[in-house]
């Protein structure tokens, strides 16, 4: 009992620090991670070593398949680019198991454990709100892996000769260590976890090298179960990402069953004649390592085709406006690529907008189920922008990317006022305005106003100059009623459409504005549009 209760106090450990070192290490490194896959990956060797040298730099495979995700959804990337960054990271994953076999089996843990302990937590409290603190978590964070790993030695000492896990060579032995390491990692959810657990029981004689290599070849495809689910409800490049992944690993576990007797006696035949005695985890971290270079080449000739066959599949939410095509759940976890997949989303959302406004000028009658419809699409693509945007305040984060996602969430709001506004325009004619001169500027402001224009945006005396215009006009209408020219009832309708209309423009050169002004500037175009939402 003691020893199943130090295992579980060791295993929490361990994946608490894999946390701690993870979210450390992505918020201290997001940008640069950005950066780097950005420009290391020109051709299909410099994707491989990118993907291999980030994914052992934030030991987090999955952290970097969200910034390749990210990358391919902003056009930063292409796909074929970025595919050979996953299999990149299939490749740097294995350096969690060099790790373990050459620092947690060669030294006395304790001695750099809780020092380096002591030091993260410290960085983390001094360096509040910067990377100082994501290094601190990082630096805490490896310590606590260690200790975890020093319990997980503990628990397995001594418990050979009492609990057995299934040993063999046979076929129906190798599927079920296979099983057994597939099931591991989706419990877990951390390959590492059970990566570690693996090598730990292995030393301690719990397991064959046989029986440990089968498992870890299991914990590569227990992998891909985690990739599918988060793919799930991910944008189509992200279903694209982690079917390549899955492709990769499949194969690679594929290759790796076929050959394990051999792989492993010439691993074992190399290290006999480099080291004077190997331990088995040396042994087996060698061969994660071994058996992921080989599935890289055997993808190299089929890569082509591969991504072929994936681009030609999930094109259905890029073609539907309620549908996210640069926001999902797994992008929210890191906040420096987050902040720039939600700010294309948040201008996608504003193009579709602002169009739907001059549809509803250039149109003589919008009918009012299409006009329903497009309000009702932008108002659920708004919804979606708004959860993810709430995930990724959650997350670890600088002051920077705070004034970012408040930045975004202020632009957001124009644009939900808009579409607010636009559903009070089903009943609109343009001919029945009868102004054209405020038609005209309010149709100008609002083209120049769409995210991804080339054109400047509105200036405020221009937004200034459409206020005066619709002031006088609102006066025309009050006294051509007051005098009997005009019904009453109807007034009250056409000042109600042109009122939607002066604030969806003003709302539309804000929310422009605050896009392109430089970090701390205040647009002018702000106060008018705060006052129009007092005033509502």
């Amino acid at each position: 009992m003691e020893s199943a209760f130090t295992f579980l106090g060791g295993l929490g450990l361990f994946l608490l620090g894999m946390t701690l070192m993870t979210d450390g290490l992505k918020l201290s490194a997001g940008q640069l991670l950005g950066k780097l896959l950005e420009h290391a990956t020109r051709t299909r060797l410099k994707a491989l070593c990118s993907g291999f040298l980030i994914t052992t730099l934030v030991q987090s495979s999955s952290a970097v398949t969200v910034a390749i995700i990210g990358l391919i959804n902003a056009g930063v990337l292409s796909f074929r680019q970025a595919l050979w960054v996953i299999f990149g990271t299939n490749v740097g994953t294995t350096m969690t198991g060099w790790i373990v076999a050459l620092v947690g089996f060669k030294f006395r843990i304790e001695t750099f454990a809780l020092p380096m302990i002591g030091a993260g937590v410290l960085l983390y409290l001094t360096g509040s709100q910067t990377r100082r603190a994501g290094l601190g978590h990082a630096i805490a964070g490896f310590g606590l892996l260690f200790l975890g790993l020093s319990f997980l030695q503990e628990a397995f000492a001594g418990q050979a000769q009492t609990l057995q896990l299934p040993t063999g060579v046979g076929l129906s032995a190798v599927l079920m260590q296979v099983l057994i390491g597939i099931l591991m990692t989706i419990l877990m959810q951390s390959s590492s976890a059970a990566l570690a657990i693996t090598l730990t029981a292995a030393s301690g004689g719990m397991l064959t090298i046989e029986g440990a290599a089968a498992m870890i070849i299991g914990l590569n495809v227990g992998t891909t179960v985690t990739a599918l689910l988060a793919a799930i409800n991910a944008t189509s490049n992200g279903k694209r990402a982690a079917m390549a992944h899955l492709a990769f690993n499949l194969v690679t576990a594929l290759a790796a069953l076929l050959m394990l007797p051999w792989l492993l006696t010439v691993l074992l035949q190399m290290q006999h004649l480099l080291l004077d005695a190997p331990g088995m985890a040396t042994t087996l971290a060698l061969f994660h390592t071994a058996f992921n270079l080989l599935g890289v080449m055997l993808m190299w000739p089929i890569s082509d085709r591969l991504a072929n066959w994936l681009l030609a599949r999930f094109h259905s939410h890029d073609d539907d406006l309620a549908r996210p095509r640069f926001i999902d759940d797994n992008i929210a976890t890191v906040t420096s690529l987050a902040i720039p997949a939600a700010e294309l989303e948040i201008h996608r959302l504003g193009r579709h907008v602002v169009r739907a406004w001059l549809d509803t000028l250039d149109a003589e009658h919008l009918p009012a189920s299409g006009s329903s419809r497009g309000s009702a699409a932008c108002l659920a693509l708004s919804q979606q922008i708004a959860s993810f945007l709430i995930r990724t305040s959650r997350q670890s984060q600088s002051a920077a990317d705070a004034d970012s996602l408040a930045r975004l969430l202020q632009i957001k709001r124009r644009y939900d006022g808009m579409t607010g506004l636009l559903a009070t325009m089903s009943d609109f004619q343009p001919g029945q305005a009868g102004e054209s001169a405020l038609l005209e500027t309010a149709r100008r402001l609002l083209q120049r106003s769409q995210p991804g224009q080339d054109e400047r945006p509105p200036l405020p005396e221009e937004v200034r100059e459409f206020d005066v215009l619709y002031a006088a006009r609102r006066l025309a209408l009050m006294m051509q009623a007051a005098r009997g020219e005009v019904d009453v009832l109807a007034m009250e309708d056409l000042l109600n459409h042109l009122s939607a209309l002066h604030q969806a423009v003003l709302k539309a050169a804000d929310a422009i504005s605050l896009m392109r002004a430089d970090e701390g500037e205040a647009s002018s175009l702000t106060m008018p549009v705060a006052a129009e939402d007092a005033a509502r």
